[in-house]
This record gives structure tokens, sequence and C-alpha cells, in this order.
């Protein structure tokens, strides 16, 4: 799936008038690189890891406290609920 959303998004680019001109910062490169890692495969690790130490019971009360946490933190942080 991921690779068909690249390429409807590489078509929906070329079609919006082509890529950018120049390149993002290394800063911007690293930034998104981190997303990427730290958003998909360690999150995807640590999921499996709980899934074999407590089992999939347990760790979907987890899956169930994702928007209370989203809201606590996104208030901590000074964006409040809409």
């Amino acid at each position: 799936t991921c690779v068909v959303g690249a390429i409807i998004t590489t078509i929906a680019t070329l079609l919006a008038g082509g890529f950018p001109e120049h390149s993002p910062s290394l800063r911007s490169a690293l930034s998104i690189a981190a997303m990427a890692v730290g958003g998909t495969v360690l999150t995807f690790l640590l999921w499996n890891e709980a899934m074999k130490r407590i089992g999939a019971a347990r760790s979907s009360l987890f899956m169930s406290l994702m928007p209370v946490a989203t809201v606590l933190i996104a208030t901590a942080f000074g964006d409040p609920p809409t």
C-alpha cells in the first residue's frame, strides 16, 4: 500500500507542476527520517513486544487510551481540544 501511495503521490505531483527546484535542508531531511523511524519502525517493534509479553487482551487496553493520552499531551503543550 505504501508503494501505491508513493506512485499516486508522484503522479499528482507531476500533474501539479513537478517537484520543487530545491531539496530540503539536511536538518529537514533528518527530521523526516527521525519521524519515519520513530513513528513507524519503533512503534511497531514496541507494539509487537507488548503483544508478546502481556498478550493481546491486555495490550489492547492501550489502544483505548490513545485518544485520552493524545488530548492530555496536546493540552499540556498548549493546544486545547477542539
